[in-house]
């Protein structure tokens, strides 16, 4: 009997190893998260990297990843890496949060995480022209023919551009989006689709607005507070 039990016992302990080292089945359908943090935050003061434990969930319950894309909150002033001169500070970030979801969620070098970079339209109203060309084309350069391709997932135009903190030109945000495809067309590579966060309420919300907005966009996101609103 003991020998039985001994042996059920490693039989037991197999079948939990096969299954935490078992490869993660892919959604057949994007499922994201908002602002997940960096190892340079501090991962929430949580030991395990907040990248993958957003991607692979807990491996026990489904054997599927627990999500395929994500974002981050723009980088603050104090959060930018030191740079070369020539370098943008902005752009290494991103690279950095690329890089890093990468390296933490890649399997035998395929991508499983991806990262939308923004929200961009604050920052295209103080760079427009030339400084944001630049920025679009560095993340996309980078990205480009190397083990990174397909992390970069797309470009998060904006939050709420109706809500009650916000009063957005949607004529400003179609003209950061034809930026966009121009720089992509200029190098060459597949456009990224264009992401929106929108909600049917708000201050300064407006159904001519709401179409404006996500007249040139491939996805629209419904806001949380939406949701909140619809069902209350």
């Amino acid at each position: 009997m003991k020998i039985l039990a001994n042996i059920i016992t490693l039989l037991f302990l197999f079948i939990i190893t096969a299954d935490v080292n078992a490869e993660l089945k892919r959604h057949k359908v994007t499922v994201g998260m908002f602002n997940t943090y960096s190892i340079n935050d501090g991962n929430l003061g949580r030991p395990d990297p907040d990248l993958k434990e957003v991607w692979e969930g807990n491996p026990n319950v489904s054997g599927y990843e627990a999500c395929n894309m994500t974002m981050h909150y723009w980088p603050r002033p104090f959060d930018l890496p030191e740079v070369e001169p020539n370098q943008d500070p902005y752009a290494k970030w991103w690279i950095n949060y690329m890089e890093e979801a990468y390296n933490l969620t890649n399997q035998n070098g395929e991508v499983r995480l991806k990262v939308i970079v923004g929200p961009l339209y604050s920052f295209y109203l103080v760079t427009r022209g030339q400084l944001f060309d630049e920025f679009i084309a560095e993340l996309c350069k980078w990205e480009k023919g190397s083990k990174y391709e397909g992390t970069l997932g797309g470009w998060y135009t904006t939050e709420e551009p109706m809500g009650s903190d916000h009063n957005f030109d949607p004529d400003i945000c179609n003209e950061m989006i034809d930026d966009i495809k121009q720089v992509e067309r200029s190098l060459g590579i597949p456009h990224h689709k264009i992401y929106i966060d929108v909600a049917v309420d708000g201050l300064y919300y407006s159904n001519e607005g709401l179409l404006k907005f996500t007249r040139q966009v491939d996805v629209v996101m419904i806001s949380s507070s939406t949701y909140l609103w619809t069902t209350s």
